[in-house]
């Protein structure tokens, strides 16, 4: 595995620089950031710099993601996550999703988080998450406090510690 350090987790970049996967920082590793290609699905569904992007399937290349739970191609809660954006990405462009540490953006929940919860992608909800059921659903880490501190729907900055891939 590729690992970078001092990168800008907020590009939005037309051509890929790195590799597809590869883990960056810009903090000496405390937080972790995957390299996506982002697909705004069926919907042409905008990127959000907080959503949570999932992969696609096997139809495309291993880190493309999504944050269109809707797609005809994907069901968001059994695709493997790949981390939160970090910028608003263009669709076909090339950025970075954070999947390790304290969240850095703000993340969209379902209004019904408290503190200790395991989260999960939310079946339904644009980029946003759920708390875990039981079952195979992908883990992606642990409220820290209860949603809606500022607003009912929401998880603030540092609320959340993303645990989607280490290295």
């Amino acid at each position: 595995m590729i690992m970078y350090l001092n990168i800008d987790p907020t590009v939005n970049q037309a051509n890929a620089e790195f590799d597809l996967g590869a883990l960056g920082s810009d903090d000496g590793g405390r937080t972790l950031f995957e390299y996506i290609k982002f697909n705004d699905g069926d919907g042409a569904t905008a990127a959000v710099a907080g959503h949570l992007v999932v992969g696609l399937d096997a139809g495309y290349p291993d880190g493309e993601a999504t944050n269109d739970p809707n797609s005809a191609t994907i069901a968001a809660i059994t695709q493997h996550p790949k981390g939160f954006l970090q910028a608003v990405l263009t669709d076909g462009y090339f950025g970075w999703a954070q999947c390790w540490g304290r969240n850095r953006q703000v993340i969209i929940t379902d209004g019904s988080v408290a503190q200790g919860e395991r989260l999960m992608p939310h079946a339904t909800t644009t980029g946003g998450v759920d708390t875990h059921s039981a079952g195979a659903v992908a883990d992606i880490g642990v409220a820290l406090e209860a949603d809606g501190t500022t607003s009912a729907n929401q998880l603030d900055i540092g609320q959340v510690f993303i645990q989607i891939r280490s290295a």
